[in-house]
């Protein structure tokens, strides 16, 4: 058997165990997938109702929580959503800079998604009074996705962060464009009445 030959069916081989391997994976990742999918559901019941420690954490009905199923199905699209859920409910209990850490590290999908993630941020940095990141966080998440629910949403918090900066002439004027491009907003009213206050911060700080 000449040389030739010998390095054919070398290669032949190793082709033959590659693809082995790889179906074997896949089929591995694929169990793991759907095992993970079906653990997932009693947290996402849990985190619905509002309860943001027991989606987490586990409770009496549900055996683990989003934080060991980020932890243990960390290569899987579910634990992925784990981990972006996990850092929602840090966020909710006071645990800013855990659920920094965890949305930060999210692998995140979709302009929806991404814009939701980023107004998260945002109100975790209002919160440990870190407005200047929390203003960047909000702008952010308004410009991926623009639509008349969740984008004046996201500029209005952006108001909010200007005015914590004490910067009433920048809020004032995202206000107004909030007012003027997104008029069929559910929250109309209160952009209105925030602007009345703003407009009297503004008359008086100029004076």
């Amino acid at each position: 058997m000449d040389i030739k030959t010998i390095m054919q069916r070398i290669v032949i081989s190793l082709f033959v165990i590659i693809l082995f391997l790889y179906s074997v994976l896949f089929y591995y990742k694929s169990q793991r997938e759907q095992e993970a999918q079906e653990f997932i559901y009693p947290s996402v019941v849990e985190f619905e109702k509002g309860k943001f420690y027991n989606a987490l954490y586990g409770a009496s009905t549900i055996t683990h929580g989003f934080y060991s199923f980020m932890l243990k199905y960390y290569d899987t699209y579910a634990g992925n959503t784990s981990r972006i859920y996990a850092g929602v409910c840090f966020i909710k209990l006071g645990q800013y800079e855990l659920g920094i850490k965890c949305l930060l590290s999210a692998k995140v999908k979709g302009k929806i998604m991404e814009s939701k993630v980023l107004s998260f941020l945002g109100d975790a940095y209002m919160c440990i009074k870190d407005y200047t990141r929390a203003l960047d966080f909000y702008l952010k998440a308004a410009s991926i996705y623009d639509n008349d629910i969740d984008t004046p949403l996201f500029l209005f918090k952006a108001v909010f962060a200007y005015e914590k900066l004490e910067e009433y002439d920048k809020a004032l004027s995202l206000l107004e464009d909030i007012l003027s491009k997104y008029k069929n907003s559910e929250k109309y009213s209160e952009f209105l009445a925030e602007k009345k206050t703003l407009d009297f911060v503004v008359k008086n700080k100029n004076k």
